[in-house]
């Protein structure tokens, strides 16, 4: 020790200077601490993975499936488009579809037209056309067809059948509220228990291993509606298999953290 230096006269400064410091970093120290809490704290974020994940399932359930949906997808990469051909025959007798629009009964009708294909016109049979009132020879009609795949034949417009427009106006926009109240529901209920969100963060295997098993399972069960056109039944139940295991995930985790 250095003559004549009180050893405490030493110690008093290079506490308060700690002190100091410590109350100078406190500040950062909170801001790095809500950082990691972050995802916590912001539960929307989390919410709306569960809601939306389900709707990008269910939504591959809705449009043309099967026969009609492959021929649709082929259609669209031969360049297919809608025009308006004259109706060259009427095979046969016309038959009502039992349906009737602003009084005007529906008829299914059996047409034959001419296409006007790149390697020249030909004529085509058409079955299922639908109309308002009897279609007769020499009316123009809207019909879907690729002028370069003569091959595919020609049919109405999809846009025209009732399963695309109950699929379009109904399904679709059901889907989309469902996940919105969904995830607002979902917001509430992390806000509510914002602990327990924050422990189901930290990894365990026992926890967060099967969670990622069924969400690898809702993964694969989308996979046939993305690479093929299951009949309509199928691909429901496709689609609302593969919806569901977000939620099992989330329960799971909820349950077992």
């Amino acid at each position: 020790m250095r003559p004549g230096l009180d050893p405490g006269l030493g110690a008093g400064p290079r506490t308060a200077a700690g002190q100091a410091a410590e109350e100078d970093l406190a500040p950062t120290l909170r801001t790095l601490a809500r950082a990691r809490a972050g995802p916590a704290r912001c539960p929307g974020a989390w919410a709306s993975a569960s809601p939306l994940a389900s709707a990008a399932a269910l939504t591959q359930g809705v449009g043309p499936d099967g026969a009609d949906g492959k021929w649709l997808s082929e259609i669209g990469r031969a360049g297919g488009h809608t025009q308006q051909l004259r109706v060259t025959k009427v095979v046969g007798q016309p038959e009502t579809t039992g349906s009737r629009t602003d009084d005007v009964e529906e008829f299914s009708s059996t047409i034959v037209v001419t296409v006007p294909f790149d390697s020249g016109p030909r004529q085509v049979t058409v079955e299922g056309v639908r109309t308002q009132g009897e279609l007769e020879q020499g009316r123009s009609i809207e019909l879907l067809y690729a002028p370069s795949r003569p091959d595919l034949g020609v049919r109405p417009p999809v846009d025209k059948d009732i399963s695309s427009a109950v699929g379009r106006l109904i399904a679709l926009p059901v889907i989309w509220i469902l996940t919105l109240t969904a995830g607002l529901s979902t917001a509430v209920a992390m806000h509510r228990r914002e602990a327990a969100v924050a422990r189901a963060r930290r990894f365990e295997p026992l926890v967060h291993l099967p969670a990622a098993l069924l969400l690898l399972c809702g993964a694969l069960l989308v996979v046939p509606l993305l690479t093929g056109f299951p009949d309509t039944g199928t691909g429901w139940s496709l689609a609302i298999g593969s919806a569901a295991t977000p939620w099992l995930a989330l329960a799971w985790v909820a349950r077992t953290s």
